[in-house]
């Protein structure tokens, strides 16, 4: 088996590896697991970004709080995640 590597330009390096998560504002996601309880599994709607983003910035608002989540497995194509507060 060969591997064809090819240098990216720096157009493309920048599009590829691009550290946009940063730029986004982290004051919905904490203000949502400031308002989760335990014992309660949430549905979050998938609307203008991808689960995985999702679950990168609810996963941090969480730590930066002193807690955990667990989330739900799910096709990654899901309209709607679902997630709950992990016991500690």
């Amino acid at each position: 088996m060969t591997l064809v590597l090819r240098r990216l330009s720096k157009a493309d390096r920048d599009r590829y590896f691009a550290r946009g998560y940063a730029k986004i504002d982290p004051t919905p996601f904490l203000e949502a697991v400031r308002e989760m309880e335990g014992g309660v599994a949430y549905g979050i709607v998938v609307n203008g970004t991808t689960a995985r983003s999702i679950r990168l910035h609810m996963n941090r608002a969480a730590k930066s709080l002193g807690l955990s989540l667990r989330w739900a497995k799910l096709p990654k194509d899901a309209r709607e995640i679902m997630v709950e507060l992990a016991d500690a």
